[in-house]
């Protein structure tokens, strides 16, 4: 009876053991996100000891609020997908635990965490400059919904006012993310302003500069090892599809008649090799001024292809011939993990790259009046 009542003893004490340590290993994660479309929240981690990243789905209720608790075992990043991946937050795990979320998907920059320091000093970044980050947001709803003929809104964006609005609240919020990391070098946070306005919209050389500042607990976490490599990546990538450069040679089949095209393709002629997608709002203008190249310049002298990243083949289809957009197209629905991606160092959309008649590339993104007087002086 002794030794039955020793053992069960041991078992208890075990047990609770066990319980208390799944209980300090995991953070419950919840909250409400008001205005969402779809229900159902992608939550992408990594776990302690595992180089691959885990994806667990959680479905929200109809007036979003979710909860969903996942382990905790060091300090890491988990990113939230919402809206079918369209927009996403980032929360950092910190021995916390619990994290609350609150926002409006309307903007999404704007959804806010409470729980942590690291979470803390992020949201404090969003509240100091809300007032930048929703115009910004508010500036792409608008264009959107007037490029989607939305009946409810009305009036003309002006497209070099428009791009210099973005472009200058962009640069706005880069400048504030450089001045946070240099004040917090060994803050995890930057590392999040870092990805988001720093790598995507300043020029990578300047990126290294900043991720070089990094130091202690920031530079320890698996966050800054994947950004770093990303962007030695990104600066082996500008070194083979920069001006001058021998254009990557490609093979893509053609929407429509289903030729298969490479650069030979286009022997004896310029190629403006131009990456978009229907989803992209910022991409919208340029559909005008690649027509107006099209009639400026004869296809004896210019060829033209569009890599779309849409996931739907027929979504790009439509788009072209409803813009009657009368030259090559081919639809990669491997979207950002395309191969023609990494190949000429595509970051964002929409981008440009002429290639002359010895496959060199001599220009990215060049104005409409200067990529015409390229190609018409020969």
């Amino acid at each position: 009876m002794i030794k039955k009542k020793c053992i069960y003893f041991i078992c208890t004490v075990l047990l609770f053991a066990a319980c208390n340590q799944t209980t300090k290993n995991t953070c419950l994660i919840e909250g409400k996100i008001s205005n969402l479309t779809t229900q159902n929240l992608f939550f992408v981690s990594e776990r302690q000891n595992q180089s691959k990243l885990q994806v667990d789905t959680v479905v929200c209720k109809k007036d979003g609020s979710f909860s969903f608790r996942i382990e905790a075992d060091s300090l890491s990043p988990v990113l939230i997908y919402f809206e079918d991946g369209k927009y996403y937050t980032t929360v950092w795990l910190q021995n916390q635990p619990k994290i609350t979320l609150s926002g409006d998907i309307t903007y999404p920059e704007l959804i806010l965490a409470d729980g942590g320091a690291i979470n803390k000093l992020l949201t404090v970044f969003k509240e100091k400059n809300r007032k930048i980050l929703k115009e910004r947001r508010d500036l792409i709803g608008r264009k959107s919904a007037i490029n989607s003929g939305d009946s409810l809104v009305s009036g003309v964006i002006n497209e070099s006012l428009y791009s210099s609005k973005i472009l200058n609240l962009h640069y706005t919020l880069k400048e504030k993310a450089e001045a946070f990391i240099k004040k917090r070098p060994e803050s995890p946070a930057g590392l999040i302003l870092f990805r988001e306005f720093i790598l995507t919209w300043g020029e990578p050389t300047e990126a290294k500069r900043y991720l070089d500042l990094f130091k202690g607990k920031a530079a320890e976490t698996s966050l800054y090892k994947k950004l770093s490599n990303e962007l030695n990546e990104k600066l082996e990538r500008i070194q083979k599809s920069s001006i001058g450069a021998i254009a990557p040679d490609f093979s893509v089949v053609t929407l429509g008649r289903k030729d298969t095209i490479n650069l030979d393709s286009f022997k004896n002629k310029y190629l403006l090799l131009t990456f978009s997608a229907s989803w992209c709002d910022f991409c919208v203008g340029s559909y005008t001024e690649l027509i107006q190249i099209r009639k400026k310049i004869s296809n004896n002298k210019l060829g033209m292809l569009t890599i779309s990243l849409d996931k739907d083949k027929n979504t790009w289809s439509n788009l072209v011939k409803r813009k009657k957009m009368n030259w090559y197209h081919s639809v990669d629905t491997a979207g950002w993990k395309s191969s023609m991606i990494y190949r000429y160092n595509v970051n964002e959309i929409p981008v440009s790259v002429l290639i002359d008649k010895d496959k060199v590339i001599v220009g990215r993104n060049l104005p409409k009046d200067s990529l015409i007087r390229i190609v018409n002086r020969e």
